[in-house]
């Protein structure tokens, strides 16, 4: 959100541990939505799948390429959907929350917890939408754990 300022101007303010809760929420109704309907990743789709895989994989402990590489994963999963309106939802609220998914990643150490990769291996739509949408909700409750209790 951004507020004005006498004397200093526009400036990006800092979400409240509720906000932040709110944007949580909104993400697991609207992704529980479109993650069981997605659609069967083509050949080529399931291509590019496997290589963001790679790619966050071999990121190790760059923090500024796993988010980057796992930001990409969870897009192309969702250019899956038909659910236009609902998945520019969720890359909507994505946004707001990058900053926080950037510090759960590089400060409170979730990389280790999130990363690497290997939460994305064979996780792709077509069968078994609903524990797609559960491993979704599993990755993001560990930043959830662990920002919420830090942010006023």
């Amino acid at each position: 959100m951004v507020e004005y300022e006498r004397n200093r101007g526009d400036f990006v303010t800092q979400f409240s541990s509720d906000e932040l809760g709110q944007l949580y929420l909104a993400r697991d109704l609207l992704e529980t939505a479109v993650l069981p309907k997605l659609s069967v990743p083509t050949d080529d789709e399931l291509v590019i799948l496997v290589e963001v895989t790679e790619a966050l994989r071999s990121a190790g402990v760059d923090d500024d390429m796993m988010m980057r590489q796992n930001d990409r994963f969870h897009v192309e999963l969702l250019e899956l959907s038909a659910q236009l309106l609902l998945v520019a939802e969720i890359q909507r609220i994505w946004g707001m929350s990058v900053a926080y998914r950037g510090l759960s990643l590089s400060v409170l150490s979730d990389a280790a917890a999130v990363g690497g990769g290997r939460r994305h291996d064979r996780r792709t739509p077509g069968r078994g939408g609903l524990r797609l949408a559960d491993l979704w909700r599993s990755h993001r409750q560990v930043s959830q754990n662990r920002l919420l209790p830090v942010l006023r």
